[in-house]
């Protein structure tokens, strides 16, 4: 075999491959990433796409200022819980060198509670939103929450 004919046939093999490559890179659909803020009770809205959901429920001006009142209230709470989730983590994972069973039971305990208390803030404040929806905005409001809390695997069904 030539140089000339054995540097053609690299060449089309290397315009091969970064073709294989290419379509790879744009027609492969990413893992989903697991990494960042866990969400430690709290729903991950960040998949979730479309409008806002006083503009879904056509929320007038009384509305969006309670649901925006709701909204505020609730992320500060978040927050807060998160802090304190996120230090009884730190926590916990050094005491993996001691050996007090009875303190790590007691974190263990404590995380739990925060845990529940993210569960019920996000309870408290749909439930807001619902008490101040009008009888023909219910309907939207229900549909919203079940396409919002369903699995997004489940989705594509």
């Amino acid at each position: 075999m030539n140089k000339e004919r054995f540097l053609t046939l690299l060449v089309i093999a290397l315009v091969v491959l970064n073709l294989v490559m290419m379509g790879f890179m744009f027609f492969h659909k990413p893992p989903r990433h697991h990494g960042g803020v866990p969400s430690i009770g709290a729903v991950d809205m960040k998949y979730k796409k479309g409008p806002p959901l006083h503009k879904v429920l056509d929320f007038d001006k009384e509305q969006i200022v309670v649901f925006h009142k709701s909204k505020d209230q609730l992320k500060s709470t978040i927050e807060i819980f998160r802090s304190q989730y996120d230090d009884l983590s730190k926590t916990y994972y050094q005491s993996i060198f001691k050996n007090d069973s009875a303190d790590k039971a007691q974190i263990l305990q404590q995380l739990n509670e925060i845990s529940n208390s993210i569960f019920e803030a996000n309870l408290k404040h749909f439930n807001e939103i619902k008490t101040i929806c009008t009888p023909d905005q219910l309907p939207r409001f229900e549909k919203t929450m079940n396409d919002m809390f369903a699995h997004p695997e489940n989705k594509k069904k």
